[in-house]
């Protein structure tokens, strides 16, 4: 609890001081995007480098990207032991209109060892 303590005194002191706080989405990310916008998924079987949090990431490096709206992963095969970073499989959930299909696949075979895009997605 003392980190969240720390950035708001940090804050405070900052606009204390005649410095203007950052807007809160400044950066254009947690701006709700709008239901009519169009939505495509990919699925994805993945090996990921073998690392705790190799999912985690995986999903922050992705996230970096406002077209990127949401992955979703399932249960590795019951063969695959847990915690492996291997044949993962995922949902990528994004907007067209801020990133290709192309553009995101790219994108998750440099994040990934190897990659499967699994046909009708």
């Amino acid at each position: 609890m003392l980190r969240p303590r720390l950035i708001f005194a940090s804050l405070v002191l900052h606009a204390g001081c005649g410095g203007e706080l950052p807007p809160v989405a400044a950066s254009g990310h947690d701006v709700p995007v709008a239901a009519s916008e169009p939505r495509a998924r990919v699925r994805v079987v993945l090996a990921l480098l073998p690392r705790i949090g190799c999912d985690e990431a995986f999903d922050l490096a992705l996230y970096e990207n406002r077209g990127v709206e949401l992955v979703t992963w399932e249960s590795p095969p019951s063969a695959v032991p847990p915690g492996s970073c291997r044949e993962l499989r995922a949902t990528v959930r994004y907007l067209p209109r801020h990133i290709t299909r192309a553009e995101l696949v790219r994108r998750v075979q440099q994040l990934s060892i190897s990659v499967k895009v699994e046909e009708g997605t």
